[in-house]
């Protein structure tokens, strides 16, 4: 929002938000959710269809399997009943995961950004892919 709200017009500017592990961990679920709802990660991951149950992306049937050999890392999926035991590492790897799936896209995946700890990282919009800066 463009409009100045109590603290800032008193001259009390709220400091550098400063999110810990578990708040980026719930707004990457957060992100994720909203995506996925608009499609973004269908053509690759698969849905759910009412009629027809699941119906595999373009990674198949086991994405486990396929993070495992991508990233080496096992228990990354499904997200939902994995994300409050991953690591920093494995979230910016799954960041970078989907980033690589979206490369593809004709249409890519608008802004988001996440400031955790020190590190920033803005996923923004691109003709083919995203841009991925941590600072």
């Amino acid at each position: 929002m463009d409009r100045p709200y109590y603290s800032q017009r008193a001259g009390r500017p709220p400091g550098l938000a400063v999110l810990s592990l578990q708040d980026l961990k719930r707004n990457f679920k957060a992100q994720f959710d909203q995506l996925n709802y608009q499609g973004y990660f269908q053509e690759y991951l698969g849905f759910e269809c009412v009629d027809a149950g699941f119906v595999p992306g373009l990674v198949g049937t086991d994405l486990q399997t396929e993070l495992l050999l991508t990233l080496r890392k096992s228990n990354l999926w499904p997200i939902h009943s994995t994300i409050d035991s991953w690591l920093e590492d494995d979230l910016f790897d799954m960041v970078e995961f989907l980033h690589d799936l979206s490369r593809s896209r004709q249409s890519a995946i608008s802004m988001i950004t996440v400031v955790a700890v020190g590190t920033v990282m803005s996923l923004t919009e691109r003709k083919g892919g995203l841009n991925i800066a941590r600072n």
